[in-house]
């Protein structure tokens, strides 16, 4: 074998890393005696290093009779690529030549690397003084170097001083610019590059993709994407992938379905970006479809991803029958050793109102992280079940995990919902004083909305002006919701004028504001805020349903017309003969009544609507309370809402009832009747246990729970001094369901 053919083959190991067939090429150098040759062993000596091997490398070096300066080049490339970037810094302070470039770059990468700034300007100066620092290599690596440091005046100043500088000048001055957080610079680097008319690459679009979203620059989103299709790069599945997710962060889900109908050759990464983004723009119907279209794709097979995407559309369209069939697929293809599909699937679940196949879900994770106790946290605490969030938690302490910030959220939604408003303060102080966790805005805003909701409102407005989040729309608008429900007019009122100060983008602080004046009957103010309403020209967004038919969801948006001429079309003197002529024959329900005053608060015909109130209460007509009808054994039965929420009935007895509620929160008068509730909070039971003792699965009844609240007494007054009498059926409830027991994670 020739000296020539073994160099080649040894160069061909190196670079393909085919350590096997180079140990071989060693050892048949060694056995015919060419290993003395300072080129074959330099070859050896490349090999190893390319392959990682920096021990055999060393120990080879080492016993090189002659060294030359590709060997030190070999070695210190070597040990720069394998992470060990001291031992790299030490080989150059020994060379007994002058470097080369390489040599120089190596050397400058293992300095930015170990942030050795210091070494870094010397290595700068030493390929200054020795006339390699214009070599386009060595000032590409300086480029880099300085940017890791946090010095781009310097990278800047390199590249001037450059007088060829290349694409991948300008890729480490676009990704230094981004690592710093300086997009505008970013983006004049980009302009930079095109200017000199050099082609971006994939990198350039990696770097730029992700930061234009973040800086709100859609000119250069849409460049880049110009400059995708100019140069036939969005065809593929990397570089259409890239602008799926920046068009996505941007909500643009058409241009995201534009991007995914020009990529021919689909990953399982393009549909997961699809699917995700349909997600994230709250359109979780077309998610599904998408991954029902994934699944008829043939050599696309979805992962934990996938998975993960899809049980986030099933929770935000509530849809337990969905979140199910995704759950039993996962378990039937044995998908479930990702933790990240895991608390997809608990989070789904506590979203639902499932808790119990949350919460077992929860127990069959073999390593729960951070993110798994957040959520069962969050999902015990959104509905209602306060205690056993707080069992949870010290539980998660216990297993040796610190809170962070998304643990301290869920914990105060779990004291606002279960009305315990000193243990929320308690968690509030304690994030800074014993975790060091500085509360953000969500947590603030949970503690206003905690305070509000207990009529503490001079201590809410406090806590406003303590901290920095006065000014924020989020947690202003909270008070103000507080303000209607306790009806505090003067609070409420400068909270509403700073709100509309801040030129709202939602019309709730109108409508807060206008509901405000209207309990007070002021009606003036009311067509006041009214009429700033309408010349700030914000509309309120029509609601919509979603109802499950035969496996499949249908979307069903509700759109109500207020801004009708009535008077035009005749419709209000029509409305009104109608309801006329009925309070004539003297009706035994408020219902023309009730038609009248609506049609009249439609027109904004206030005197009107305060007349036929008038009427109504001295008719003397009671609008009857609501009754359900619900299904027992077979049975169809009527129970009005006093029987629904009688205080001294035995719930016992009706363990059989699929109640759809977890919580129900009632206030007696003092004479005894029943009062309005303050607020009812929703969720699914579908487990039981009867009288008996024994669980009495009830999810194949078609039940159903309506307390029709608006049909209660308006009569009757809430006083806060009665927050001692409030009764919780939710109480109760929960001790009827079965949790797992969670002490056997206690170990993890």
């Amino acid at each position: 074998m020739s000296l020539h053919s073994i160099g080649s083959l040894l160069h061909h190991c190196a670079r393909t890393k085919s350590y096997c067939h180079g140990t071989s090429l060693h050892a048949a150098s060694v056995k015919v005696g060419l290993l003395f040759d300072t080129i074959i062993s330099n070859h050896v000596l490349n090999m190893y290093a390319k392959c990682g091997r920096i021990y055999d490398a060393c120990q080879l070096f080492d016993e090189m009779l002659q060294r030359n300066l590709v060997s030190w080049s070999a070695l210190i490339s070597g040990c720069n690529h394998s992470s060990h970037h001291l031992l790299a810094l030490q080989l150059f302070t020994k060379i007994p030549f002058v470097p080369n470039e390489y040599i120089y770059a190596s050397s400058i990468s293992s300095c930015a690397s170990l942030r050795y700034m210091q070494y870094g300007q010397q290595v700068h100066c030493h390929s200054v003084k020795s006339g390699y620092a214009s070599v386009v290599f060595v000032s590409n690596s300086l480029i880099s170097m300085y940017m890791k440091l946090g010095m781009f005046g310097d990278a800047v100043a390199v590249h001037a001083c450059m007088t060829g500088p290349n694409l991948v000048t300008y890729n480490a001055l676009i990704s230094g610019f981004v690592e710093n957080q300086l997009p505008d610079k970013a983006f004049e680097a980009f302009k930079m590059l095109l200017h000199k008319g050099i082609v971006p690459d994939k990198f350039t679009f990696v770097m730029l993709s992700g930061v234009c979203p973040e800086s709100d620059n859609f000119v250069i989103a849409s460049l880049l994407h110009c400059m995708a299709i100019k140069l036939n790069l969005d065809s593929s599945h990397f570089v259409g992938n890239l602008l799926m997710t920046m068009y996505s962060k941007f909500s643009l889900i058409s241009s995201v379905d534009i991007a995914f109908g020009c990529i021919k050759d689909r990953d399982v990464i393009s549909w997961n970006t699809l699917i995700a983004a349909y997600s994230q723009c709250n359109d979780h119907l077309k998610g599904l479809g998408v991954f029902r279209e994934m699944n008829s794709t043939i050599n696309i097979h979805p992962d934990g991803f996938t998975f993960a995407s899809v049980l986030v559309a099933c929770a935000g369209l509530a849809s337990i029958h969905q979140g199910k069939q995704v759950h039993a697929h996962l378990l039937r293809n044995n998908l479930l050793s990702d933790v990240g599909v895991y608390n997809a699937l608990v989070s789904m679940y506590s979203k639902c109102g499932c808790l119990n196949y949350a919460s077992n879900s929860f127990s069959t994770m073999h390593s729960p992280n951070l993110v798994s106790w957040n959520t069962i946290i969050a999902g015990f605490g959104n509905h209602g079940l306060g205690e056993r969030a707080f069992e949870i938690f010290e539980l998660m302490l216990e297993s040796g995990f610190r809170p962070d910030v998304v643990t301290f959220s869920g914990l105060l939604v779990a004291c606002n919902h279960a009305g315990l408003v000193d243990k929320g303060l308690s968690y509030f102080h304690s994030m800074k004083e014993e975790y060091g966790i500085s509360p953000g805005i969500e947590h603030f805003s949970c503690l206003i909305d905690m305070l509000g909701r207990a009529g503490r409102l001079k201590e809410a407005e406090d806590y406003i002006t303590k901290y920095d989040f006065g000014n924020d729309p989020i947690i202003l608008g909270s008070l103000l919701s507080a303000c209607r429900l306790h009806g505090d007019i003067s609070i409420g009122e400068l909270l509403a004028q700073k709100l509309i100060e801040l030129k709202p983008v939602t019309t709730s602080p109108y409508v807060l504001l206008s509901s405000l004046y209207a309990l007070d009957e002021a009606w003036d103010s009311v067509l006041e805020v009214r009429r700033l309403l309408k010349i700030s020209g914000l509309k309120k967004e029509p609601g919509y349903s979603i109802i499950e038919v035969e496996g499949t969801l249908k979307k069903f948006t509700n759109v109500i017309k207020r801004d009708l001429d009535f008077s035009s079309h005749g419709d209000i003197s029509i409305g009104e003969l109608l309801a006329q002529k009925l309070i004539e024959l003297k009706p035994i329900t408020t219902s023309p009544y009730v038609l009248l005053s609506s049609l009249y608060a439609l027109d904004e015909a206030w005197d009107s609507v305060l007349e036929v109130r008038r009427l109504l209460k001295i008719s003397g007509l009671k609008m009857e309370p609501g009754y359900s009808i619900i299904e027992v054994e077979g049975t169809l039965k009527k129970f009005t809402n006093e029987d629904l929420l009688d205080t001294s009935g035995d719930l016992e007895s009706r363990t059989h009832l699929d109640l759809s509620c977890t919580k129900v929160t009632v206030l007696p008068n003092y004479d005894g009747q029943l009062g309005r509730p303050e607020y009812l909070y929703w969720t699914r039971v579908e487990e039981l246990q009867d009288a008996t003792g024994e669980l009495k699965s009830l999810r194949d009844l078609n039940l159903s729970l309506t307390l029709k609240l608006n049909m209660l007494p308006n009569s009757i007054e809430i006083h806060p001094s009665t927050s001692q009498h409030v009764f919780e059926v939710r109480a109760h409830i929960a001790t009827e369901m079965r949790f797992p027991d969670f002490s056997n994670l206690k170990s993890l």
